[in-house]
């Protein structure tokens, strides 16, 4: 499937999938937003363009798109080196090693349609005293306050599911079914 052009802005993962959850790519299909984290906010993934290749980066945590595609579930990863998109157990299988559980993923899946219309974020997770840590995208920021913090707990309830890595692994086998 050619992939649409969607806002991009790095170490911004989660308006960037809010964005592409409106894309071409996600309207009149399957699709959901994936958050990655811990309790210990310090995910290891492998395969991602802030790390050199081969190594490792550590995200407190990470947001990806997940679609079903003509050619099965895809994940729509722009920080990713398998090429922005993967079907998804590769994804899955290279992006995270075996590590200690310090370090293990953890996930919360919610539909691309819930997140399009929950998501609230005014950046103020990026910011230090005064200062943003990195640069903000030059759209405005989504909503009024913010709920991200609750999309990166996986551990508490709230929307979607949530996952370990086995459990993912396993929801995906199974097809990710619309239902969920």
């Amino acid at each position: 499937m050619e992939q649409a052009a969607e806002p991009y802005w790095p170490f911004y993962c989660e308006e960037n999938v809010w964005h592409a959850c409106a894309a071409p790519m996600a309207r009149g299909c399957d699709a959901w937003a994936i958050f990655v984290s811990n309790p210990a906010r310090a995910v290891a993934m492998r395969a991602q363009r802030q790390a050199p290749r081969g190594r490792l980066v550590l995200w407190d945590y990470h947001a990806v798109l997940l679609v079903r595609e003509d050619e099965g579930l895809v994940v729509h990863d722009p920080e990713s080196r398998l090429g922005g998109h993967a079907p998804a157990l590769d994804w899955l299988d290279t992006s995270f090693p075996k590590l200690p559980e310090r370090y293990a993923p953890r996930f919360r899946v919610v539909t691309a349609q819930q997140y399009r219309c929950e998501l609230r974020s005014d950046r103020s997770h990026m910011h230090r005293g005064q200062r943003f840590r990195k640069p903000p995208p030059p759209w405005p920021c989504i909503g009024e306050g913010t709920n991200l913090m609750r999309f990166v707990d996986t551990e508490r309830s709230f929307l979607g599911r949530t996952f370990d890595a086995a459990g993912m692994r396993e929801w995906l086998r199974r097809d990710a079914p619309a239902s969920d």
